[in-house]
């Protein structure tokens, strides 16, 4: 189990978005849509929502959103 959280293990690199606020999601996958970014997944989680994308220049959304978390580095299991 520990090989598969090395970062080294990784197939690619992907961002994901933390939304704490349900009001928020909606507005920002548009975003995401507008900017044509591709979701490669969305799921929801206890306090808001997960978003999975390809990388893409983040600057873009937190200055329209601020309160997003965007983690470049986070590792997530998406398929073995």
């Amino acid at each position: 189990m520990s090989c598969v959280m090395s970062p080294t293990s990784r197939a690619e690199t992907n961002f994901i978005i933390d939304i704490d606020d349900n009001n928020l999601t909606v507005k920002t996958l548009r975003e995401l849509q507008s900017l044509k970014v591709k979701v490669i997944l969305h799921y929801n989680t206890k306090n808001g929502s997960h978003v999975v994308t390809e990388p893409f220049n983040p600057n873009l959304l937190k200055t329209k959103y601020p309160e997003l978390g965007i983690a470049k580095d986070g590792l997530l299991l998406l398929s073995y």
